[in-house]
């Protein structure tokens, strides 16, 4: 027969044998080495089963095997999963968040690990190493509701202006009284002859002459001032009235500031949240 040839260099192949050998008519010398062929192939295509007893016997069945089909992982990636707790490792490892809208605390899915809630009623910032609030994983701050502060709101006034509309030509009328302030009197200064006292004259003349400073008589007697007293008109009051004079028709111009408004109570401070189930992985 014409035996098929496999590699020698230890990269044999199983596609390599030719499953028509050997023929019914090969010799028993053609037959060994066709079933020499055939050991290589195997040994060089699954290298990784020494078959020795310490590598122990390949159970996995044809189904399972199967699963591995099309699988592009390196052999990196497949120690990476070898077994569940390798996963939790991978996936959550310690000091991760693991968040979930089920209240189901993560150490009891993922056995072996221990877990702490975390952040309660508040939210996650990511760390910025160039600001000072939030430069360390262990920063914290904000507030739900701000009162803001003078400093904190924009300048501003409210100012206001408009004219009131115009009445045409008018007047104001007016009357009232006074207050009483009792029986009283008034003191005076008045002006007379000097002639007219020293003299015996009228010593009131001065009243009815309407003499004033620096007035003198046909002699040159000068006019002399004199305090005097008015007599007292009991307890009185005044009374008044009268109207303005017309003014043509005109209108009045206002301005001003407004008074103060607002309470100062707290605003809310929330931006718009969704509310979940959050742990941190402690071992």
């Amino acid at each position: 027969m014409g035996l098929e040839t496999v590699n020698d260099d230890g990269t044999a192949r199983l596609h390599q044998l030719d499953t028509a050998n050997p023929t019914g008519t090969d010799n028993k010398n053609q037959g060994d080495d066709h079933i020499r062929n055939i050991k290589k192939a195997i040994k060089d295509q699954f290298s990784g089963i020494s078959g020795d007893t310490s590598s122990g016997a390949v159970t996995a069945t044809a189904a399972e095997l199967n699963k591995l089909d099309g699988c592009t992982a390196t052999t990196s990636n497949l120690n990476a999963l070898a077994g569940i707790d390798n996963i939790f490792n991978v996936i959550y490892p310690i000091g991760c968040i693991y968040e979930s809208t089920d209240s189901t605390d993560p150490s009891t899915l993922f056995t072996g690990t221990t877990w702490t809630a975390f952040g309660q009623g508040k939210m996650l910032v990511g760390l910025d190493p160039n600001d000072t609030d939030f430069d360390s994983t262990s920063d914290s701050g904000g507030s739900k509701t701000v009162t803001l502060t003078t400093d904190q709101i924009p300048s501003h006034n409210h100012s206001f202006s408009g004219s009131s509309g115009s009445a045409g030509s008018h007047s104001h009328t007016y009357s009232g009284s006074t207050s009483n302030h009792g029986g009283h009197t008034h003191g005076f200064t008045d002006y007379t002859y000097q002639e007219s006292i020293s003299q015996g004259g009228d010593s009131t003349a001065g009243m009815s002459q309407g003499l004033g400073s620096g007035d003198s008589d046909n002699d040159n007697y000068p006019a002399r001032p004199r305090s005097a007293t008015t007599s007292s008109g009991g307890s009185h009051t005044h009374t008044y009235s009268g109207t303005t004079s017309s003014h043509s028709g005109h209108n009045h111009s206002v301005s001003g500031t407004s008074g103060n408004k607002g309470g100062g109570e707290a605003h809310d401070n929330m931006p718009p949240y969704i509310v979940v189930y959050r742990w941190k992985r402690d071992s």
